[in-house]
């Protein structure tokens, strides 16, 4: 069945209004054989015989409802994509389902829950007081504290979340939005588009929310594909013209394997892209460092640094500053510290030479703030819509307008005189941080920020020779979409091998939109990737679990770190003396009960949780200095883990698999939570959730947990029983 999705239209359309539309206007269509279904605010799917879906289609596209463009797009649901249209129809249908989900999901769990609830689960936090920090690019910055100054909470806001504050219901429209840029022991900082009232200030509610913009972000780089242009025929796996005269060759030092320098010449020869393929521990951001250092010495060329996630743009960031790279950080930084900070768009405005205008336009702005506080305001009505300057003109020429006398003008004078001055500093004041912020980024050859804000107005107009797309097989195709559309060519790095991005609608995913750009053209064009070959995390054993297991037997382990060997006091007890043995991987076997959460469906696991508890302090007890890391695929057990660690806690790290992407411990114990008759391994089955949690290990890997569910999770993701 193919079906028209009807996009962008006037929010104020019904399905009702769409049907008589059709009904009117569109001869020899029966309505009554068409189902149409609203996804999304203003988003209609029309179902139905595809001979009237054709003349359905003809009639929309580009005409008018309320003054917007109607688009409109035929897709099939068969596997494969048949043509742009296809193309864009299906993925402004994902992006809908996504939305749909993610407002459901936020929405649900607001009505649901109580505040103190929410705030276990770390999406709220409440009774809180604010203090504002200065103005910043984008809005106004304010640090909030409990009211009796005590620790937050363990929460999940990151930095770029979207955040609402509110003094009652969360939900309601006139609630403040923001943004967190940053989350410490005992404050929040978060960036808010408007100053809120003094009083409004204490006793606040501040709730992890949805994020609109990203999702319309993505929308708007799906509909700006055009039909034969370069990237709609890659997008569509078409054949394409990549070859090159001449071949760059590098100079191949010590610090770069062969693997790594292959990709890179790949990169540097390729025409519109080309993809570097890292498993874990071998060299991807090091790689991605040395071709964008490569790039420069062509001299008068432009680099756009990108990934989905903050805290992914910061490591590539920090690791070119750190080779001497120059790179503007636009946006929000996780890693507020000296080696950033200084390279953030915000402080380079700050350290422009024109600044000190700024400073002096906003003294002189509150000062007349301050001014006009103090004079009477007159009312709309007593001004009959008049502004300061059709006030001050009527004045200047001493005549009365719209039935004002002269002399109730006269009285307006003051107000209108400072109201017209306020206004004329605040233009002045944006023209002049416009200014700023344009020198700022023509004069930058390396840009560095999220996907989705390569959309924002900052960024607007912007286009580049080169995008470097970072774990790019964690962002969602649409998402990729975006800074890739920016430039002339593309490298896209990341592990199709390692997690999927996260997508919250199940329907949405199981069509396919949790499948990355990323692994889509890596089976398209295979011939145009390299696969980075030498790991330098794990010793020798654990890499050859993780090479056959999950890379064909490809992955090899570097020199200096084949005998890398858990180093630990004979003191262990008898009971752990062999979980601790030469042996890298090691299993403990516990008999324990998973129990599913109420109102949830995460897992927990109490006995595991005890011996795990046993087995840290039992490290610690003899003198381990490394770093451990605890992993459960289940956030049910991880909460439950921190609580029974919470004496060790700062020593190490407490998470789920999600949360350790990107991450590496000397040791690492998994829990895996699951133990029931049926040995029902859950979505632990998925073969790539295994990959990271059991290659984040460098010397020691311990799995905790039911022996038949690990026999069982064994076959069904490949582990390679040989090299256990």
């Amino acid at each position: 069945m193919k079906e028209v999705l009807i996009f962008n239209i006037h929010a104020t359309a019904t399905e009702r209004n769409i049907k008589t539309l059709i009904k009117k206007r569109i001869k020899g269509v029966f309505v009554d054989s068409l189902r149409v279904k609203n996804i999304s605010q203003g988003n209609f799917i029309v179902s139905g015989p595809e001979r009237f879906l054709h003349a359905i289609k003809m009639w929309f596209s580009g005409r008018q409802w309320h003054g917007r463009r109607i688009s409109s797009f035929m897709f099939s649901e068969g596997k494969e994509i048949t043509d742009l249209d296809d193309y864009k129809g299906r993925f402004l249908r994902y992006i809908s389902m996504e939305r749909e989900q993610e407002i459901r999901q936020i929405t649900q769990e607001i009505k649901k829950l109580s505040k103190e609830e929410r705030q276990r689960k770390g999406r709220c936090l409440f009774e809180m007081r604010g203090t504002y920090q200065g103005d910043v690019l984008g809005g106004f910055e304010y640090a909030f504290r409990k009211e009796e100054n005590g620790e937050l909470p363990e929460t999940e806001f990151k930095p770029g979340d979207v955040i609402t504050l509110a003094r009652g219901n969360p939900l309601q429209f006139q609630n403040i939005s923001g943004t967190c840029c940053g989350n410490r022991r005992f404050v929040l900082n978060v960036i808010l588009q408007k100053k809120p009232a003094v009083n409004y200030l204490r006793h606040v509610r501040i709730d992890l929310f949805y994020n609109e913009s990203t999702h319309e972000r993505m929308e708007n780089a799906v509909l700006a594909l055009n039909e034969g242009s370069g990237l709609s025929d890659l997008l569509l796996g078409l054949k394409i013209k990549d070859s090159v005269d001449t071949t760059i060759s590098i100079n191949r030092k010590d610090e770069l394997n062969d693997s790594q320098a292959k990709a890179i010449e790949g990169c540097l020869n390729a025409k519109r892209f080309f993809l570097i393929h890292g498993p874990p521990g071998t060299g991807k951001t090091l790689t991605l460092s040395n071709l964008i250092k490569y790039e420069l010495k062509k001299g008068n060329i432009k680099i756009l640094v990108t990934a989905d996630s903050n805290t992914a743009v910061d490591v590539l960031s920090e690791k070119l500053l750190l080779m001497g790279i120059e790179v503007l950080r636009v946006g929000v930084s996780v890693k507020i510290n000296k080696v950033i900070l200084p390279h953030t768009l915000d402080m380079r405005v700050k350290g422009h030479k024109d600044n000190n205008k700024v400073m002096e336009l906003e003294e002189e702005l509150n000062g007349l703030k301050r001014e006009l506080s103090e004079i009477r305001r007159p009312s709309q009505a007593i001004r009959r819509g008049l502004t300061s300057d059709d006030i001050l003109k009527a004045i200047k020429k001493k005549r009365t307008i719209r039935g004002i006398a002269f002399a109730e003008l006269n009285k307006m004078a003051a107000w209108a005189e400072c109201s017209s001055r306020i206004s004329s500093i605040l233009n002045e004041l944006v023209f002049t941080r416009q200014a700023i912020i344009g020198e700022i980024l023509g004069e930058s050859a390396v840009i560095a920020t999220t996907n989705s804000n390569c959309a924002s107005q900052i960024m607007r107009g912007l286009f580049f020779d080169l995008v470097v797309h970072d774990e790019a097989t964690q962002a969602t195709e649409t998402s990729s979409l975006i800074p890739i559309s920016m430039g002339k060519r593309f490298v896209l790095a990341g592990d199709h091998r390692q997690l999927p991005p996260t997508v919250l609608s199940k329907a949405a995913s199981k069509a396919g939109y949790s499948i990355s750009l990323f692994e889509r053209l890596i089976k398209y064009y295979s011939d145009k990737s390299e696969l980075l070959l030498t790991q330098y995390r794990m010793n020798e054993e654990l890499c050859e679990l993780i090479s056959h297991s999950f890379y064909g037997g490809k992955l090899k382990t570097a020199e200096k770190v084949k005998s890398n060997y858990l180093d630990i006091a004979t003191g262990i007890s008898d009971k752990y003396r062999e979980l601790f043995c030469a042996k890298p991987f090691s299993f403990y076997e516990v008999n324990g009960v998973e129990e599913q959460m109420k109102d949830s469906k995460s897992y927990m696991n109490r006995r595991e949780a005890e011996i795990i508890g046993e087995i840290v302090s039992e490290l610690y007890a003899n003198k381990f200095t490394g770093t451990l890391g605890i992993i459960s695929g289940y956030s049910a057990q991880k909460q439950l883990l921190r609580s029974v660690l919470s004496e060790h806690s700062g020593k190490m790290i407490v998470d789920t698999v999600d949360g350790f992407q990107g991450s590496e411990k000397d040791v690492i114990i998994f829990s895996i939570t699951r133990s029931n008759e049926r040995n029902d391994t859950g979505f632990l089955k998925d073969r790539r959730r295994i990959n990271v949690a059991f290659s984040r290990a460098a010397k020691k890997l311990i799995v905790v947990g039911d022996k038949g569910i690990f026999d069982r999770l064994c076959g069904q993701v490949g582990l390679k029983k040989e090299f256990l």
